[in-house]
């Protein structure tokens, strides 16, 4: 099983490993081995005995994923979402479309392709494609779910078949996520009753969106990575959390790798935050710090500069139970300000 797309691909993953594991002998690539250096490693690693192998395709610039699905030649190829992630590669997102299509594209004519048609570039392509595929998504698709939330996670109903999803999983847009999973664990034998019972107990990774207890209230620790994509369903998630906490904070990272139309994405971020009412923002990075600047709202900001970023936080979140989303590209650095936060 080859899972690829601009976010979702590691909680995809994980989810229907979790699934499958106990059911039959599954083998999940470890991390994020999912380059032309960390796929022959991750395929190396599987056991000879292994039934169902999950292993991730990551791309940066096009050509990127054809050869990777050449060397992993699937039977079931998943794509998660086509977003505005590695744009200085692809130039669009109508490239990045294209370019995980190629996972669907070396599937052979037996093979079974899974799609988020939510997401619209992969709905376009999905139109005209004649094999065999499972569409899925809230507003569209083969299989959808009707998501509602809990302050325990997202839950998460469909009709053909019926299931009823409770998981611990935060964030509207883990959704398809949920359905992707299910619907391939389907495929390869599961009942819903298993289905329904293993996904109760699956807990994201670190960093993905997870809820942690801090001294100043919560921290929605999102830090893994950051595209407009990804952040903007982190800081909704953030305004609608169900928790003891009046207040909302955001720690925002830069975003990178977004090509020339960077500077209005990370604008687009600032300007939902102050829409949601989200106050103080510590903008970390050259780019949201510019971001902020250009910004009308002045008061809402906190430039910690070369300060210690922790210290800084701390001292200018206001007395008051908080929940501060920390948010940002990986080599920002902000997985190491979670964990300072939260002591």
């Amino acid at each position: 099983v080859g899972v690829t797309g601009t976010c979702g691909k590691t909680t995809t993953r994980s989810l229907l490993y979790h699934l499958l594991e106990g059911r039959m002998s599954v083998y999940s690539a470890p991390g994020n081995y999912n380059t032309e250096i960390g796929l022959p490693l991750a395929l190396l690693a599987m056991p000879r005995d292994a039934e169902v192998g999950l292993f991730e395709l990551g791309a940066s610039a096009p050509g990127d994923i054809a050869p990777l699905a050449a060397l992993l030649a699937p039977s079931i190829g998943v794509i998660t979402l086509a977003g505005r992630g590695h744009l200085s590669g692809f130039g669009g997102v109508e490239a990045v479309a294209q370019e995980k299509w190629d996972l669907v594209r070396a599937l052979p004519p037996n093979g079974a392709a899974f799609v988020n048609v939510d997401s619209p570039p992969l709905a376009a392509l999905g139109e005209r494609y004649a094999g065999n595929m499972t569409t899925v998504g809230i507003d569209s698709g083969d299989f959808r779910g009707r998501v509602t939330s809990s302050k325990n996670g997202l839950v998460v109903d469909t009709h053909a078949p019926r299931l009823h999803l409770e998981t611990r999983l935060l964030g509207k847009h883990n959704t398809t996520n949920i359905l992707l999973a299910a619907a391939v664990a389907i495929d390869l034998g599961l009942s819903t009753g298993e289905i329904e019972r293993r996904i109760k107990t699956f807990s994201a990774f670190p960093h993905r969106l997870n809820l942690v207890p801090a001294p100043f209230g919560y921290i929605l620790d999102d830090s893994y990575n950051a595209n407009p994509e990804s952040t903007r369903a982190a800081l909704i998630e953030l305004a609608r959390l169900d928790v003891s906490a009046k207040r909302r904070a955001f720690v925002f990272g830069d975003m990178l790798d977004l090509g020339e139309g960077s500077a209005s994405f990370h604008d687009e971020v600032i300007e939902l935050a102050l829409e949601l009412g989200i106050d103080p923002i510590f903008p970390v990075g050259d780019q949201t710090t510019q971001a902020a600047k250009r910004s009308q709202s002045a008061g809402s900001f906190v430039f910690c500069e070369d300060r210690d970023l922790a210290a800084c936080i701390l001292s200018h979140l206001p007395d008051e139970k908080i929940a501060l989303l920390v948010k940002g590209s990986l080599a920002v650095g902000l997985t190491k300000i979670v964990q300072e936060l939260s002591r």
